[in-house]
């Protein structure tokens, strides 16, 4: 039986000096049938010569600077892989990371396998990371609604990342979790290989973790979210209970700290796609909402706190 080929995904901007061990740890796999494709973001340092260097080992195409979203979604484009594995142009892979995920998907036990993270790069030496990454069970979207899992973690299907859509452009925070839930809305089988089989890079460099978080743009992923899984008919009740109760927290946080408008939209998405969800709230504010709406009901708290400093 043919070995199944899978394609190692690789976005670049400005990663002259890591991308060429991150191709070798994905060029490097045990697993021998592999492809790997790069493409470049518009980087202005020496990326593009870097890549350049490897010839045909690797599938390159260089475009202009749109971000790691459209850089993820053009590989994927121009792959052919049974599966599917991300890795960022900074970081690298166990030399066994496809060898010792792949059996669950070519077994037909999942639809995507994750593993643990590593850490490295800095003057503390190689570690695991410290976030927890539970064995996955239940529902998936759940899941991934409460654990952060780096993109790198997974080896999927294609036919999931296809479905997904991939990454949401315009993302400058939340990508990969915004990815993971469309993934999960689709409710493919998760399994997990409990070894450490991706190093993620520490540095200081123009990696996407080290950006500030932008609670505008929490709000505005997760009214995206709400979008996709109603039109994927992907809804349960469980699943709109904690999208609501993340985006009504969310969007409180948005109206009196960031964009008023995407707030006030995203109050109205949170109450219209579960009513129930400001029981919880404390008996005034209650009161509040149910007299005034959930948008006027947080202006006047908003201006009582501004009032009592």
């Amino acid at each position: 039986m043919p070995l199944p080929q899978v394609s190692i995904l690789i976005p670049c901007y400005n990663g002259e000096k890591f991308v060429a061990e991150a191709i070798e740890s994905a060029l490097g796999q045990t697993h021998s049938h592999v492809e790997v494709v790069v493409v470049d973001d518009g980087s202005t340092d020496n990326s593009v010569e870097v890549l350049k260097s490897f010839g045909d080992r690797i599938v390159f195409e260089a475009g202009p600077n749109q971000g790691a979203c459209v850089a993820r979604n053009r590989a994927f484009e121009l792959s052919s892989g049974e599966y599917i594995q991300f890795l960022d142009a900074d970081d690298k892979l166990d030399p066994r990371k496809l060898e010792l995920q792949l059996p669950l998907l070519m077994n037909d036990q999942a639809d995507m396998v994750l593993c643990k993270f590593g850490l490295f790069g800095d003057h503390k030496g190689e570690r695991p990371e410290k976030r927890i990454h539970p064995e996955p069970t239940g529902d998936p979207f759940l899941y991934f609604l409460e654990f952060y899992i780096g993109t790198p973690a997974a080896v999927y299907r294609r036919c999931f990342v296809e479905k997904s859509g991939g990454f949401l452009p315009g993302l400058n925070r939340g990508q990969e979790a915004d990815y993971h839930l469309r993934v999960a809305a689709l409710n493919p089988r998760v399994a997990m290989v409990d070894d450490i089989l991706v190093w993620v890079r520490m540095h200081d460099g123009d990696r996407i973790s080290n950006r500030p978080s932008e609670i505008n743009q929490i709000v505005t992923t997760l009214c995206h979210m709400v979008e996709y899984m109603t039109t994927h008919e992907a809804w349960t009740t469980e699943r709109q209970q904690l999208v609501s109760k993340n985006l009504l927290e969310a969007s409180r946080c948005c109206f009196a700290t960031g964009d008023r408008l995407i707030a006030r939209e995203g109050l109205r998405k949170a109450v219209e796609l579960y009513p129930e969800t400001t029981q919880n709230d404390r008996p005034f504010r209650k009161l509040l909402t149910g007299i005034l709406g959930i948008e006027k009901a947080e202006s006047v708290v908003h201006l009582i706190r501004t009032i009592l400093g």
